[in-house]
């Protein structure tokens, strides 16, 4: 299995998230970007979805960079449901607003965190009873 490792901060001076109401810190900034991505582009083709586009070639999945981004990534089904459920949750009547995308996208980054953090304790717990 290949390692790759992600920068978590981009290091040009010119923020990626550019909101003017928001700020987002350095140390967060790739997994926000990310993620406002992934929200913009599920807005996108929801709105394919109901003028009769199905099935797109050309959609985008972010999903295993944002989790990588987050060291989440461990190919498990309930850590891809934890994410899934988040998306789906947050992109549900999501509109254009820049400063929404980017609220919602904190919402879903500090919701991860926050799984993460149980996943964490209970893989550690697992280990410690077997």
């Amino acid at each position: 299995m290949r390692v790759f490792s992600i920068p978590l901060n981009f290091r040009h001076g010119i923020p990626l998230v550019r909101s003017p109401k928001i700020k987002i810190p350095k140390e967060i900034e790739v997994p926000v970007f990310l993620i406002r991505h992934e929200l913009q582009s599920r807005m996108l083709f929801k709105h394919f979805q109901m003028i009769g586009f199905q099935e797109c070639d050309f959609e985008t999945f972010l999903d295993r960079l944002i989790l990588a981004s987050l060291r989440m990534w461990d190919g498990t089904d309930k850590t891809f449901k934890i994410y899934f459920d988040l998306m789906e949750k947050w992109s549900d009547d999501i509109n254009a607003d820049e400063d929404v995308i980017t609220r919602r996208a904190l919402r879903i980054y500090y919701a991860l965190i926050k799984a993460r953090g149980k996943i964490k304790v209970l893989s550690l717990n697992a280990t410690r009873k077997g």
